[in-house]
């Protein structure tokens, strides 16, 4: 898992740097080890992530981040 997640930095970096979409990233990938995972269309949707924290300094918002529970709801004053 951590070998993917450096690989998805990685080329969020160099493909956000070089002027590419992350589609137009994802479709240039050459996903090397990682082409047989099960999924290996959602690097598109990994690269859209990486990309925001590229943007945001790797802080995202609350309300991006995944939540443990069924019921999901954006986090407020009122609801802490």
């Amino acid at each position: 898992m951590l070998a993917y997640l450096r690989f998805v930095q990685d080329l969020a970096r160099e493909a956000k740097a070089a002027g590419l979409t992350p589609l137009e990233a994802a479709r240039q990938a050459d996903l090397g080890e990682f082409k047989d995972l099960l999924d290996a269309e959602r690097i598109v949707g990994n690269l859209h992530r990486a990309y925001l924290e590229l943007d945001r300094g790797s802080v995202a918002p609350r309300w991006i981040l995944p939540v443990p529970s069924a019921r999901w709801w954006p986090t407020t004053a009122a609801s802490r």
